[in-house]
C-alpha cells in the first residue's frame, strides 16, 4: 500500500466538495452527467464514482482507472482499470466525459483525448502550485481540436485550478 493510498480517504471531504463546484459549473453550461459514458482517470478509490452515486446521477457507463493497486480493489465501480494515464487502453471516441482530477502534474505528458467523443469533455483540475502544467496542459489541448469551455479556481482547502475543456 502507497502512502498517498493510506492518507487518501482523510481528502474524502475535500474531494466532495470540489465535486460540488464542477458539477455546478458543468450545468452553468448545460451539461449533464447522466447517461453518459464517464471515464475517471486516476480515480483511486472511487470518491468520484461515490459523489455521483449519492447525488442520484446515474451515468451509462463509469469507468475508474488508477495506477495503485491496492485503491482500484477498494474502488467500488464495477468497470476498473489497472493502469498507467500515459497508456490509455481504450477505442477512440467512447467517452462521453473524461475526469482527470489532480491527476495531470502525474502525467509525464498531457492526457489522451483519443477516448473522448468529438463534443466530448474533459475536466481537468490541479492544485493551484501546479498551474503551469495546467497552462501548458490546455494550451496543448487547444492546438489539437479542443476548446476550453471555462476555465475557474476553488477556494477550499487548497486553491484548485480547473478547466472545462470541449473536444470539438
Amino acid at each position: 500500500m502507497t502512502f498517498f493510498t493510506k492518507i487518501y480517504e482523510s481528502w474524502r471531504k475535500i474531494q466532495y466538495e470540489k465535486y460540488e463546484v464542477i458539477l455546478e459549473n458543468l450545468r452553468l453550461y448545460g451539461l449533464e452527467l447522466n447517461n453518459k459514458y464517464i471515464f475517471d482517470l486516476g480515480s483511486s478509490k472511487g470518491f468520484l464514482h461515490d459523489f455521483l452515486e449519492e447525488k442520484g446521477i446515474k451515468p451509462r457507463v463509469f469507468v475508474a482507472m488508477d495506477v495503485d493497486k491496492e485503491a482500484i480493489r477498494k474502488n467500488r465501480t464495477s468497470l476498473k482499470v489497472l493502469g498507467r494515464g500515459e497508456a490509455l487502453p481504450f477505442k477512440r471516441e467512447i467517452f462521453d466525459v473524461i475526469f482527470c482530477i489532480d491527476v495531470l502534474h502525474l502525467l509525464k505528458r498531457v492526457v489522451d483525448i483519443d477516448p473522448l467523443k468529438n463534443g466530448g469533455v474533459l475536466i481537468i483540475s490541479l492544485p493551484e502550485r501546479y498551474e503551469h502544467k495546467m497552462n501548458a496542459g490546455v494550451e496543448h489541448l487547444t492546438k489539437n481540436g479542443c476548446k476550453p469551455l471555462s476555465l475557474f479556481e476553488i477556494s477550499g482547502q487548497e486553491k484548485e485550478k480547473v478547466a472545462i475543456i470541449i473536444r470539438e
